[in-house]
């Protein structure tokens, strides 16, 4: 019995990171993503990590952790699609790995 639950979660474990992660610098930015994309950009330019700026004018309404960890992606793959949206990516995984501890029974 224990065995099959390990198999059941890897396999689960699996398929949602294929699910996430597959495609995921396909599609072109659309929405919101251009301009948290174009303020990190514009942070690394300007090498400032703390006033995020849309074509150089500060943009100080949203919070920092976002823009951080697209610049710090985007540093290390170059700003694309893909380097936009794995920060985003990531933090799904990990939200929903904490939620699957949270719910264990055996807590």
């Amino acid at each position: 019995m224990r065995e099959t639950k390990k198999i059941y979660l890897i396999s689960f474990a699996i398929l949602i990171f294929i699910a996430i992660f597959v495609n995921l610098g396909d599609r072109p930015l659309f929405g919101v993503e251009g301009r948290w994309a174009e303020g990190a950009r514009e942070m690394s330019l300007r090498d400032s990590w703390f006033v995020p700026t849309i074509n150089f004018e500060p943009h100080v309404t949203k919070p920092l952790i976002p823009f951080w960890l697209i610049r710090i992606t985007g540093e290390i793959f170059g700003y694309k699609e893909f380097s936009v949206r794995l920060p985003g990516a990531i933090l799904a995984i990990a939200s929903g790995y904490l939620f699957f501890l949270l719910s264990k029974k055996d807590l």
